[in-house]
């Protein structure tokens, strides 16, 4: 008895401190904390546009902030917070494996995301299935850590 009593012990310790990382924040938040860059974008059926450095249309992450920019004026600022494992939304039919991103805590305002490589981070939004998807690829242009 004893020793099952010590081995729920150490399970649930062992547990603990998996999920756990040392600044209590997401990886993916540690992850997508600095300045990104617009590469490419596309929505729905309309053909996808590609974007040069220094064109101006940038995401900033803080830990819990972010700022929108386009063409290199400030366009909106607000509070975001990531899903790491979390269920699908109505309207949203994306692989619900992928890490949620809300903006301004509006559930109408929810985006998937992927990072590529520690570089290049790939937001998703709408119903790709439903032609009415939004796919924006963004490139790191300044880390804030």
């Amino acid at each position: 008895m004893k020793y099952f009593f010590h081995s729920i012990i150490i399970t649930i310790t062992l547990a603990a401190c998996s999920s756990c990382n040392k600044s209590g924040k997401s990886t993916q938040v540690d992850k997508i904390i600095g300045t990104w860059e617009l590469r490419s974008a596309q929505s729905g059926m309309v053909p996808g546009s590609n974007y040069s450095p220094g064109n101006g249309n940038r995401l900033v992450f803080t830990e819990t902030e972010y700022r929108l920019y386009s063409n290199n004026q400030l366009t909106k600022t607000g509070m975001y917070y990531i899903d790491e494992i979390s269920p699908a939304r109505e309207g949203e039919c994306l692989d619900t494996s992928l890490p949620r991103i809300t903006y301004d805590q509006t559930s109408s305002d929810t985006r998937r995301f992927e990072f590529k490589s520690d570089d290049t981070v790939i937001f998703y939004g709408g119903c790709a299935a439903l032609d009415y998807g939004t796919y924006a690829e963004y490139k790191r242009i300044l880390s804030e850590k």
